[in-house]
């Protein structure tokens, strides 16, 4: 399914820089930010939600039936997450970046948002700069060591934090290698679509003090919070579990019960 998307990505933005050209782009965004502001939120509570916006997925088809993006915003600001991740993903989630630009442009929403995508280009980190966004979404094993660098810099210079997402060794040590500062482990594999926490356990030993790191996928209850947050993750990322609820406040509040 990775492959699949990463394959579709990359036609997508052929035919994106068709339609608006990377320079066209890049001028159109001026001023730049200044990266952090995603990092420090997610350093701000003793343990930190980031809570996801999507209509569907691959994976289990439509997740939400009645999908407002901005009232789900505002429930989740409410509801004490820290972060937003927004997919910025039409295609295979049903959002896609407009719906950034839409919530950030309400006014009504003050905490961080994520650009979460599949990027395999430069012009996708200068898209999430346009849409307001205050963070990127980088996955390591979709692009090699030098893209992996370009796009960490590249972020930090549009004023965006970089989450670096990784899944196995190999994925941390070159994560550290090119720089990443906040660094994401997927508990689930992307391929096979299995959740493994002990798996992330004996990874995030591996990272050093001072990274701020974030558990993602396949966390369904409080005590798979408390689970991450006792193996000192500083923040977890769900959607799905939210998503399946009628009332998101309540199932946040739920979530965050024991820390």
């Amino acid at each position: 399914m990775l492959s699949e998307i990463i394959n579709y990505k990359k036609k997508e933005i052929e035919k994106k820089c068709k339609e608006q050209p990377l320079e066209s782009l890049m001028s159109s965004i001026k001023p730049y930010g200044t990266a952090g502001r995603f990092a420090s939120a997610l350093q701000s509570n003793q343990f930190s939600l980031i809570a996801e916006i999507k209509r569907k997925s691959p994976s289990k088809g439509v997740i939400r039936e009645n999908f407002n993006h901005n009232e789900l915003a505002k429930s989740y600001q409410r509801a004490g997450a820290s972060a937003i991740s927004i997919l910025a993903d039409s295609h295979f989630f049903g959002v896609g970046a407009h719906i950034i630009e839409e919530v950030v442009r309400s006014n009504t929403i003050s905490v961080p948002i994520l650009y979460k995508e599949f990027i395999v280009s430069e012009y996708q980190l200068y898209e999430a700069c346009k849409s307001g966004a205050s963070a990127v979404l980088i996955i390591v094993r979709t692009i090699n060591d030098n893209e992996l660098s370009a796009f960490i810099t590249l972020a930090k210079q549009l004023g965006l934090d970089a989450l670096v997402e990784t899944f196995t060794q190999r994925d941390i040590e070159r994560a550290l290698k090119c720089g990443a500062k906040i660094i994401g482990i997927n508990n689930r594999d992307l391929d096979t679509f299995q959740t493994n926490f002990k798996k992330t356990q004996s990874l995030i030993r591996m990272i050093p003090d001072g990274v701020v790191t974030v558990s993602e996928s396949g966390i369904n209850s409080s005590e798979d919070i408390k689970l991450m947050s006792d193996m000192g993750f500083n923040a977890a990322l769900v959607g799905e579990t939210i998503l399946t609820y009628k009332n998101v406040e309540e199932r946040i509040a739920d979530l965050l019960l024991h820390v």
